[in-house]
């Protein structure tokens, strides 16, 4: 029998034939919660606008899985009328579903979710605390940012590379807050974070202060202040990178070497060679034997 008897939906030719109605048939199938998490997957893969409101609906369906795959859905279809729905599953209780929830809000990109979502940095899963950090990130509002900034001091290690990842989306205004802040900051977390920022957007008016982090006394720092000004490709701080060769820590000269590289100067291939002397990391080793033929190929 068809879809309106008693047989189970086939999901996968709906899918292919490309029936909608058929679909949303699928999503109200109540005997079995796979079907309606196929469903949902299927349309949201779609695109179907007109299967939002039952997509929406199917956000109170008491299967997880549904629940995720139809904010899976609604975030891939980028509906701004699924947020007000959306925004109460951030405190659902499965972290699968808090977490799709925050990916859609953040394709989605409404503004009215900001507030929900600074809430949400203070999730206790850190696979949740990425997605949202993503999602403001994605949204890019300037007043997430001193929440996220925040968050760096306590989060997992994994968790931190999302909201560095988010505040270098945030626009050149955040540049002038990151620059202040680095002024005076202790934390060697807040510290890595912003400068990560800063070397993704390639602000070369940070140099000056960037390259101070340089002789940072934490090692993330110097590595990252490295790497951040290799990406601004800044020729005054060759003979500064070129002292980091001789760091202790072989992740800071890995990170010297790379910027070298970025930078392009001639002029480091002969303290670079005679670093490589007196190299003990294979890792760097082999970043310095690269870094030589691509600026003797210059």
């Amino acid at each position: 029998m068809g879809i309106f008897g008693y047989s189970k939906p086939d999901v996968n030719k709906l899918k292919e034939k490309g029936n909608i109605r058929g679909l949303i048939k699928a999503l109200k199938f109540q005997k079995d919660p796979y079907i309606r998490w196929k469903a949902a997957e299927a349309l949201g893969e779609l695109k179907v606008m007109k299967a939002v409101p039952y997509l929406i609906e199917a956000l109170k369906d008491d299967e997880p899985r549904v629940r995720k795959s139809s904010a899976k859905a609604l975030g891939l279809i980028k509906s701004p009328r699924a947020v007000d729905s959306l925004l109460p599953l951030l405190k659902d209780g499965m972290w699968q579903v808090r977490s799709e929830v925050a990916e859609a809000l953040g394709r989605i990109g409404d503004k009215k979710a900001v507030p929900w979502l600074i809430e949400a940095l203070k999730d206790k899963n850190k696979f949740v605390q990425g997605k949202v950090a993503e999602a403001l990130g994605r949204i890019g509002d300037i007043d997430a940012v001193d929440f996220l900034i925040k968050a760096l001091k306590d989060k997992h290690p994994d968790v931190k590379w999302k909201i560095a990842e988010s505040l270098s989306k945030m626009g050149k205004s955040a540049i002038l807050k990151y620059r202040e802040i680095l002024k005076k900051e202790e934390s060697p977390d807040v510290k890595w974070g912003l400068i990560r920022a800063i070397g993704e957007m390639r602000d070369k008016e940070s140099y000056g202060i960037v390259v101070k982090f340089l002789d940072d006394k934490d090692e993330t720092v110097r590595e990252q202040a490295a790497e951040a000004i290799g990406k601004m490709k800044d020729k005054r701080a060759v003979e500064k990178l070129i002292e980091l060769l001789k760091d202790s820590e072989w992740s800071v000269r890995k990170a010297a070497v790379e910027a070298l590289g970025r930078i392009g100067e001639k002029s480091a291939i002969q303290p670079i060679s005679e670093a490589l002397e007196k190299e003990t990391s294979e890792d760097v080793k082999v970043s310095m034997r690269r870094i030589i033929d691509i600026l003797k190929k210059q």
